[in-house]
């Protein structure tokens, strides 16, 4: 069962204009009471100067991770998907007691969204036996209209060929080593596609990707730092509640 101590927040950031991580983070902050019970929100930045995130070097709920340097001249000599690989690769190497919560800059979450996450998660591993998956907390689509893909009452399957957007995913401990190697073998070391269509490569041939019910993340960017333009979640404004009503 995934407790709110055992899961890590991470927040994939770069320095842009506008700057929509002070958004992010207001609205994980003011999400509910379960923020001030997970580890420090991880911000794993792009760059080593970290002068738009000064406000945060000293907060309590938040931890820096900048980088070098050095590792910021090798970063530059790069495609801006291979920067967007290097920093995902980042985020999968933190230590991991539960499972990692990956959101891109450019969200905001719902009210009490750890809480809804927990519903989601602990259903598909307590009550279904699932381990090994992917989550995906935010979609385009509202896949809640399409019956076939419903599983529980907190989540539904989302098909792997249409997966695209990593603006909030979810990932239990047990996959994040496989994930880890082939983003770093397949968008770092030689960079060969887009994160997003990597991690997709992996769920189309595992089929084992999922999507909560209703999406927890809402993108807000209209700026991209990729290649993909700026996709509004399918049911970020319906009300949390079970998918399948039971009693």
């Amino acid at each position: 069962m995934l407790t709110l101590d055992g899961l890590r927040i991470a927040v994939l950031t770069v320095p842009r204009t506008p700057c929509y991580i002070h958004k992010t983070l207001g609205s994980i902050f003011a999400s509910g009471a379960e923020i001030y019970k997970v580890p420090p929100c991880d911000l794993i930045v792009d760059t080593s100067d970290i002068n738009y995130l000064e406000m945060y070097q000293n907060l309590a709920g938040v931890k820096l991770h900048y980088l070098s340097a050095t590792e910021e001249a090798d970063q530059k000599q790069r495609y801006i998907c291979s920067r967007f690989c290097y920093g995902y690769w980042r985020c999968l190497s933190l230590p991991v007691r539960g499972g990692l919560l990956v959101l891109e800059d450019d969200v905001i979450v719902r009210d009490r969204f750890l809480r809804c996450l927990l519903d989601s998660v602990n259903e598909i591993e307590d009550v279904h036996g699932i381990t090994r998956y992917v989550l995906a907390v935010h979609s385009r689509t509202d896949l809640t209209q399409t019956p076939c893909f419903h599983r529980g009452k907190y989540f539904v399957a989302y098909p792997a060929g249409s997966f695209c957007g990593t603006q909030g995913m979810y990932y239990p401990s047990s996959i994040i080593p496989e994930l880890r190697d082939f983003l770093f073998q397949h968008g770092v070391e030689h960079y060969r596609l887009p994160g997003d269509l990597l991690i997709r490569e992996v769920v189309e041939a595992q089929q084992n990707i999922y999507k909560t019910a209703w999406d927890l993340v809402e993108h807000i960017g209209d700026v991209s730092t990729g290649l993909g333009g700026a996709p509004q979640s399918g049911s970020f404004r319906q009300k949390w509640r079970p998918l399948i009503q039971t009693g």
